[in-house]
């Protein structure tokens, strides 16, 4: 299913990372890792993503602030994002809905259960807009484009601002 498409894993826990990236890179997905929030808002500023994977309880800065820093800057922010976090309060898995996750995972889970997850949210991208980009890539129908060519969420901008 991954084929392709690029994956920024944010997880403090390097054992549960270490899980999740050779579960990602064994079903096709391109990998890149990321121990603390404001690593991965520097490589997310820096790189196109397809998809955010993130705790929310991260050192340095939460998942929270990530995505409302992307918000800031929507051409940033992967066409899917999915919350994962040992946090099960309603608050926290509406506000990571409202804040346009496409999934919230809650800690601990099974890896295939994440993984069919994933897929999940990526066949409802492609069909809600076509595709998550121009170029048509894999399997399964799922057409891929790089990262940097996919639309954002511009719209998710505008109603959140002053939410977060």
């Amino acid at each position: 299913m991954g084929n392709g498409v690029r994956v920024l894993l944010v997880e403090d826990d390097h054992l549960l990372a270490t899980f999740l990236e050779y579960k990602l890179v064994k079903s096709g997905y391109q990998v890149e890792y990321a121990a603390d929030g404001e690593t991965a808002l520097s490589r997310l500023q820096a790189e196109a993503y397809d998809v955010l994977l993130m705790d929310l309880m991260l050192p340095r800065m939460n998942g929270f602030q990530v995505v409302h820093e992307l918000l800031d800057d929507p051409e940033h922010l992967p066409s899917v994002w999915m919350a994962i976090s040992a946090r099960s309060s309603d608050e926290d898995i509406l506000r990571a809905f409202e804040l346009g996750a496409a999934d919230f995972i809650t800690k601990p889970f099974s890896l295939e259960i994440m993984l069919a997850r994933l897929k999940v949210a990526l066949r409802c991208k492609v069909a809600a807009n076509g595709a998550l980009g121009p170029r048509v890539g894999s399997e399964e129908g799922l057409a891929v484009a790089p990262a940097e060519e996919r639309p954002r969420f511009s719209a998710l901008k505008a109603r959140h601002v002053g939410k977060v």
